[in-house]
């Protein structure tokens, strides 16, 4: 069964309605008055609410643009917000990814210990980036240092970990990037 949904008149449309109304009423009140002369009065009665009429419709057409142009804005902003939605990792030593959002892979070892890049579903060229050396499992992790830039694509950043000698290891970390 389908059901049709009923939409409501513009306020234009009602203007317009009764202006046609009030037209066709002096038309019948000027052709039936004591001078039945009087329906150039009529005609132009008429004319006025053609007019009105045509106002509303254009007001009606103006306020629907302006309807459209707020749906678009709205989806704009969506858009927007959903570009600035922090991007996150947390890789263990391994390389594997214990959570994330916006992670689509990670490799380590590449090329000796310590070397990571993670790849995110997005260019990352525009956007800053953090990180920090930790399991993300709420057990301390022993000190360490890291860097971390832009990878070979727009779309990873390359992370170096290393103990408190400065010497590469392979440790946990967390990775925030926000564009």
């Amino acid at each position: 069964m389908s059901h049709t949904r009923r939409r409501k008149p513009s306020p234009a449309m009602l203007v317009a309605v009764l202006a046609l109304i009030a037209a066709v009423a002096g038309t019948a009140v000027a052709e039936s008055g004591p001078n039945a002369n009087t329906s150039a009065s009529a005609k132009k009665t008429a004319k006025k609410a053609l007019k009105k009429a045509k106002k509303a419709n254009q007001a009606a057409k103006g306020a629907q643009a302006t309807a459209e142009d707020a749906q678009g804005l709205a989806e704009g902003a969506q858009a927007t917000a959903e570009d600035a939605t922090p991007l996150a990792a947390v890789v263990a030593a391994d390389g594997s990814v214990v959570r994330g959002s916006g992670v689509t892979s990670t490799n380590a070892k590449l090329g000796g210990n310590g070397l990571y890049t993670v790849d995110f579903d997005r260019d990352l060229s525009d956007c800053v980036w953090v990180a920090q050396i930790g399991n993300g499992n709420g057990t301390p992790t022993i000190y360490g240092e890291m860097s971390t830039f832009l990878a070979g694509s727009p779309n990873g950043i390359f992370v170096q970990t290393a103990g408190s000698n400065g010497v590469l290891a392979d440790r946990p970390f967390h990775l925030l990037v926000h564009c």
